[in-house]
């Protein structure tokens, strides 16, 4: 008998099945790996889940004087100018203490309180006769952006510093007419 019928015959693969192999044993152990790393949650989460919105976004309530008080999510290194845009504050909203451009943290409740208002009640050469409300410590000077003056209406009347009282009454002088 021949010996060489019983000895197999070995073959030798070529370079591109070689390559081929590398490849679909490299693939397997990459899925492998990416699964393991994903039940982890190493990677971030999709859009729309909860992981996402935590590594992105966070959550802030907003309270008080604004249009549309409730929780915000915005996204991370948010300013207070930010929130305050969406909310909306009401015209005697005190936003000034607010807007210090600190930036806001996640779960932080913001209390937006009303300015204190004073009454003044304007008569004589004005559009407008009647209560005018305005900020706590307007001064006479305010009234001429605030009222609605005529055309005779005398302004040197409304110049000056001095803070206006709640309750206080100002009469808008008229110019005299010389030609009549």
């Amino acid at each position: 008998m021949n010996r060489n019928l019983f000895k197999e015959k070995q073959t030798k693969l070529p370079w591109q099945q070689w390559w081929m192999g590398y490849a679909v044993v490299l693939s397997i152990i990459f899925v492998i790996v990416i699964s393991q790393f994903s039940r982890m949650n190493l990677f971030n989460k999709e859009v729309g889940t909860r992981g996402y919105l935590k590594a992105k976004y966070f959550e802030v309530t907003i309270k008080g004087a604004v249009q549309f008080p409730g929780t915000y999510v915005l996204p991370k290194g948010a300013d207070m100018a930010r929130l305050l845009q969406r909310a909306r504050p009401h015209p005697e909203a005190d936003v000034k203490s607010l807007c210090d451009g600190s930036k806001l943290r996640d779960g932080q409740v913001v209390n937006v309180r009303k300015k204190a208002m004073i009454t003044v009640y304007l008569q004589g050469a004005v559009a407008n006769p009647g209560a005018l409300r305005l900020s706590k410590g307007a001064k006479m000077g305010d009234l001429r952006k605030k009222a609605l003056l005529l055309e005779d209406a005398d302004i040197s009347s409304l110049q000056g510093k001095r803070k206006l009282k709640d309750g206080e009454v100002v009469a808008v002088r008229a110019f005299s007419s010389k030609f009549s």
